[in-house]
């Protein structure tokens, strides 16, 4: 094992193997040869690759291409090509080959037949199923034809193929053949042959995916029964059927069972091959996976320290399967709530894997992604915002742009710019997500439908009620055909479409919604719950609009009364809902009702919030309005006047919305008590404010201080100023119609 020394010695006879004439050395080609397998077998696949592209080269110059020792040296090309992973190499120099035998011993032969199944086999690694299956076919179809002759390798080819259908999920077709397979093999070797073993193998891993678990598995344990009958426990092949018998107890959820079976297991590779050997670390790496399914996540993390401890002594750290437990600790400790354990372990990770395989393979992608999750659970925004980036980035550039691996990267980082207020990227990668589960499964997937969900969710924070009311009406049809119209995920899509009608006014519409959303919370949640007072809240809000003040009165107080009996008669949340009691009062012109509620608010909020607080001012707003109706202007002024002198206290100017609010009620309360030249003054102002503030003509806050302005005029009998304002108000509507026009054509 001392290969810098042996490496030197090979670069050394590679060099002077170089300047040496075949003519003189005649084992000059056959020793480049032994040089290459000597590099192959040490990973230096490149080198080794070169050495077999020149010897080839020199095989076809003075034997020609169907010669053995050519035919030879392809294949070591294709086997190292697939070494590398270069697939598309490997099949390109199989093709070849291929036809070369085709050359040699014509279409039909047996060797073109396995030449064939080679090139399938490739093409299986290169994920080419389709061609793969194909090429299986036709090499079965060829031995079926040789008759008894050719039973053994049919047998074999048809091995191959359900395999190969099973990978592609054609498993109905794969179960036939596994069966077929398992019934000649009983004939031909016996009901406890080790190929007939292999077969009730082949059989369970079709059932398996199947999710025919327990058929599975007890295939497997017939499978397992006949090995230790054969061999005993302590035995490799009777360890190896519990290898294959342990996944499927857990696929099955019959962790019991897999637990007793993973622990055997350590016990029969312990005794064969030490405590402290590859084949136990692999047994405890499956047992801290039963760990883990089964809840376990204590045992499991303790587990798998210890097979990361024996990862590095016997491997060592930077080794590919070390650093592999180590991204799965982390993956625990991460579900533990250990998130700075999961950290540390995952940049040791990372670092790892970028010294083994360059800045850009699919291992570092998925390190890099695990890492940005990390951070962010661990509220280092700005950290995993950069590891999901690169993660992204390393996905679209390894997978495409269009692979579902990539689109699903997306959510986490999408969820992390609505954390901090960057809607306009959040939604971006929303509708890119959505565009992708719509054409990848359909409308109704459940992928498709979370995707619809996250575009409402940044809509709706974006403000763009169009566009997420189109697609809450989507969202609610798919769950109504996929989980019916009395479904929690659908209520909560009709709750989402109503909220979008309702910003745009559309209450008609939304009215119906709600009284669906509530129906169903009333039927499945308990009267106090925050879902069903939020939608009453919202049902209340819409009925006020809609003028349907005797339904908002009825439902509001049922609201008041929860309340009142969860939280208190003085609680700030119930005085928000006394508060609209107050104004459902008002709309019904039961002014003194409204007055005496609106007074127990104000004097509750000042009590308990003080003079200054934004509810206690706006209760007084409340209250002025109400006594302006009633002819206690005076009282209303007061009211109305401490709010603007608050304000004013506070430096606020009159272009701030605050203030703005201020002017505007003193201006109702001064035109309602007639008092003109005060309402003429506030009215000036308001108009200065508004006009310093829009961005357009058309602005309705101005047209109705111009219209409260005429009132002004009018009262003082200015019929030429009246007539001014008139224009001026003609030319703003006139405004606000070229605009409405406008929006309009856009829209």
């Amino acid at each position: 094992d001392k290969w810098q020394e042996a490496e030197k010695e090979l670069n050394f006879i590679l060099g002077t193997l170089d300047i040496i004439d075949a003519e003189h050395f005649p084992q000059k080609y056959s020793m480049l040869l032994q040089v290459a397998e000597v590099l192959k077998a040490h990973k230096r696949w490149t080198k080794a690759e070169e050495i077999y592209q020149k010897v080839l080269a020199h095989s076809i110059r003075h034997r020609g291409r169907k010669s053995y020792y050519s035919t030879n040296t392809s294949r070591l090309i294709v086997n190292i090509s697939e070494l590398q992973l270069h697939y598309k190499e490997a099949g390109k120099f199989q093709c070849e080959f291929l036809e070369t035998y085709k050359q040699v011993f014509g279409p039909r032969s047996t060797e073109v037949q396995w030449q064939r199944l080679e090139l399938a086999r490739i093409y299986e690694k290169e994920d080419r199923l389709v061609e793969c299956i194909i090429l299986q076919r036709q090499a079965l179809e060829v031995f079926e034809s040789f008759g008894q002759e050719g039973r053994q390798n049919a047998l074999e080819a048809k091995t191959l193929l359900c395999k190969a259908l099973t990978k592609q999920q054609i498993l109905d077709e794969a179960e036939i053949l596994a069966r077929e397979i398992l019934t000649e093999c009983k004939i031909i070797h016996g009901e406890g042959g080790s190929a007939t073993l292999t077969a009730m193998n082949d059989l369970a891993l079709v059932l398996n995916n199947q999710d025919r678990c327990e058929e599975a598995i007890m295939l497997y344990n017939d499978i397992l029964a006949k090995q230790e009958e054969t061999f005993g426990e302590i035995h490799e092949s009777t360890r190896h059927a519990m290898t294959e018998l342990l996944p499927t107890y857990i696929r099955a959820n019959m962790f019991e069972e897999a637990e007793s079976l993973g622990k055997r297991l350590v016990n029969v590779s312990e005794t064969l091959y030490g405590s402290e050997s590859i084949v136990t670390l692999q047994v405890l790496f499956y047992l801290s996976g039963v760990y883990e399914k089964s809840g376990q996540l204590e045992k499991s993390r303790d587990m798998k320290k210890q097979v990361l401890g024996l990862e590095r002594k016997l491997r060592s750290s930077g080794h590919t399967e070390t650093l592999y437990t180590m991204t799965e600790l982390a993956h625990t400790h991460y579900a533990l709530g250990e998130i700075d354990e999961a950290i540390t372990l995952q940049l040791e990770a990372l670092q790892g894997y970028r010294s083994l395989e360059g800045d850009n393979a699919v291992k570092i992608m998925g390190t890099v992604f695990d890492l940005a999750c990390s951070y962010h659970e661990a509220s280092k925004l700005e950290d995993a915002r950069l590891q999901y980036e690169e993660a992204i980035s390393m996905s679209r550039s390894l997978l495409g742009d269009q692979d579902e691996k990539t689109i699903t990267k997306l959510a986490p980082l999408m969820a992390l710019y609505t954390e901090v207020d960057e809607y306009e990227l959040a939604k971006d990668l929303a509708y890119e997500t959505l565009w992708f589960m719509e054409k990848a499964h359909g409308d109704d997937d459940p992928a498709t439908q979370v995707a619809r969900r996250n575009v409402i969710i940044v809509a709706t924070s974006l403000d763009k009620w169009r566009d997420a009311e189109r697609q809450s009406k989507k969202l609610v049809a798919s769950l109504e055909r996929t989980h019916g119209t009395d479904h929690a995920d659908t209520i909560d899509a009709a709750n989402r479409l109503a909220d979008c009608l309702k910003e745009q006014r559309k209450y008609s519409a939304a009215e119906p919604l709600y009284n669906r959303v509530l129906n169903y919370n009333r039927k499945h949640l308990p009267p106090q719950d925050n879902a069903t007072i939020d939608v009453m809240t919202s049902l209340v809000f819409t009925l006020r609009k809609l003028e349907k003040y005797p339904e908002a009165a009825t439902l509001n107080q049922e609201l008041l009364t929860i309340q009142t009996n969860t939280l208190g008669p003085d609680h700030p949340t119930t005085l928000d809902t006394s508060a609209i009691k107050a104004t459902i009062l008002y709309a019904q012109k039961r002014f003194p009702e409204a007055a005496a509620l609106e007074h127990h608010i104000l004097t509750t909020r000042i009590s308990t919030l003080g003079p200054s607080d934004p509810a206690t001012l706006e209760a007084k707003h409340n209250l002025a309005h109400t006594y302006s109706k009633q002819g206690k202007h005076e009282e209303a002024a007061v009211l109305a006047q401490d709010v603007y002198h608050v304000y004013e206290e506070q430096g606020l100017e009159d272009t701030d919305e605050d203030m703005l609010d201020a002017i505007v009620v003193l201006r109702d309360v001064f035109i309602a008590a007639r008092r003109w030249a005060d309402a003429r003054g506030m009215v000036d102002r308001e108009l200065i404010a508004r006009q310093i503030g829009k961005k357009e003509k058309g602005d309705a806050g101005v047209i109705a201080a111009l219209r409260c302005l005429e009132v002004v005029a009018r009262g003082e009998g200015d019929e030429e100023k009246v007539q001014e304002v008139r224009e001026m108000i003609a030319k703003e509507e006139a405004a606000r119609e070229e605009k409405k026009k406008k929006d309009w054509w856009l829209k």
